[in-house]
């Protein structure tokens, strides 16, 4: 295995792990990750920009999202990835991170992760990725946003 792979798989585990473990100094606040905004509102042939955001982090060193949507109906145009906040300020993570992209027909995959001894871990509510489509086709969107919620492990 590739030092790479290694660092790559330790960081998932040490993720899994402070999600699991990460302790909040206000118990009511959950983490919580989400497309924002959940309902964006465009005709065919326009676009829109929407943003995973993850918000009331703590220690976190790696992440990795999946977005679906209709193809038959939108058409992925443009991603910018905001992982490192020292070269993007309303991002995620610290330090060098190692990102990756997988776009497939109706998916998106990002997961990235911070490296190094003395990097900090990210605490907070920033932009993980911010993605552009292009109307294709008409939908009715259903009326309850599907948010994500990750519950932390209380004091």
């Amino acid at each position: 295995m590739s030092k790479a792979k290694a660092r790559y798989l330790a960081a998932i585990l040490l993720l899994t792990f402070a999600i699991a473990q990460a302790k909040t100094s206000i118990a009511t606040q959950e983490t919580i990750v989400k497309v924002y905004p959940y309902q964006n509102v465009a005709a065919p042939g326009q676009q829109f920009t929407t943003s995973i955001v993850v918000e009331n982090v703590q220690n976190l060193f790696a992440v990795e999202v999946k977005l679906y949507w209709n193809q038959s109906i939108l058409q992925l145009t443009n991603t910018s990835v905001m992982l490192g906040v020292e070269s993007h300020p309303s991002g995620v993570l610290h330090g060098q991170v190692y990102p990756n992209e997988t776009i497939e027909s109706g998916k998106y995959v990002l997961w990235g992760t911070s490296i190094g001894k003395e990097t900090p871990s990210f605490n907070g509510s920033g932009t993980i990725a911010k993605l552009t489509f292009n109307v294709t086709g008409t939908w009715k969107l259903p009326t309850n946003p599907p948010n994500k919620t990750i519950r932390q492990a209380s004091s």
